[in-house]
């Protein structure tokens, strides 16, 4: 009975490990880049913004304000959206009902970071970018050594111990933001710099798929300079309109808190 088991068993195994068809893979391919260019664009937009208040409020030494905590709220938002975008951005799919890794990277319909370099780690769809873009690259090494940079930064923050808590701790607050769990404490908002080192690398990471898939370039840093330049003109003017004067009291704090069942 066992040798007769062992060859089924084989059978189901090799199945189960079958690779995506090729015209799968590339179609799955094309149709991430600009779903993720997107929700990067949304993440970069953030982040500028963040790095300018905090700018800001710095240069102002930390002033006593008008409506403190409608502010904290303001900049607890920017995490939280943040870390929602980037949750997103670095996404993988949990193989579930005994499926492999590999059988839930196929068949999911998600569009993340990780996803998008695997592909693209594949000679067949390294081989269909070189020959797309033989215009400006006519041997396809430029196009193989921006996949391949692309996947050096992808591994160097997976060995990377704080990249890793930074991107579980996305990760776990997404899942808890998203479903309102009844189990376990809610997940703490991610900090500054855990979300501030996810999008640079994202951006690199990008910087570099982007014109190994279309031969063109997004220009993320004159985005950011941009939105840089937007978020400035904000706060630049809207910050001192709430800071208290020196001949003003202080209002008295409201005690605000979440309302209690009496």
């Amino acid at each position: 009975m066992v040798s007769k088991l062992i060859p089924e068993r084989r059978s189901a195994l090799a199945k189960r490990a079958r690779p995506m068809k090729k015209h799968m893979a590339i179609e799955a391919m094309d149709q991430m880049l600009e779903p993720i260019a997107g929700q990067l664009a949304v993440a970069v937009e953030i982040e500028a913004s963040m790095e300018v208040l905090n700018e800001e409020v710095h240069a102002r030494q930390r002033p006593a304000i008008y409506g403190a905590e409608a502010f904290r709220v303001i900049q607890q938002a920017y995490v939280s959206e943040l870390a929602l975008a980037l949750a997103k951005l670095y996404e993988t799919p949990v193989p579930r009902n005994g499926a492999t890794k590999a059988q839930a990277f196929n068949k999911t319909d998600l569009a993340s970071i990780p996803l998008l370099l695997r592909l693209l780690q594949q000679d067949r769809c390294k081989a269909v970018l070189c020959d797309r873009n033989r215009s400006w690259d006519r041997d396809g090494t430029e196009v193989q050594r921006l996949i391949d940079d692309a996947s050096r930064i992808w591994c160097r923050m997976r060995r990377s111990s704080a990249i890793r808590d930074a991107l579980t701790r996305v990760t776990d607050y997404r899942h808890f933001a998203v479903h309102l769990l009844r189990r376990g404490p809610p997940a703490r908002l991610p900090t500054y710099r855990e979300v501030f080192v996810l999008v640079d690398n994202a951006v690199a990471i990008m910087r570099l798929i982007q014109p190994a898939m279309t031969g063109t370039n997004r220009n993320l840093s004159v985005f950011e300079e941009l939105w840089r330049d937007e978020a400035r003109d904000f706060w630049s003017r809207a910050l001192p309109a709430t800071i208290i004067p020196e001949d003003d009291p202080k209002p008295p704090p409201r005690g605000l808190s979440p309302p209690q069942a009496v």
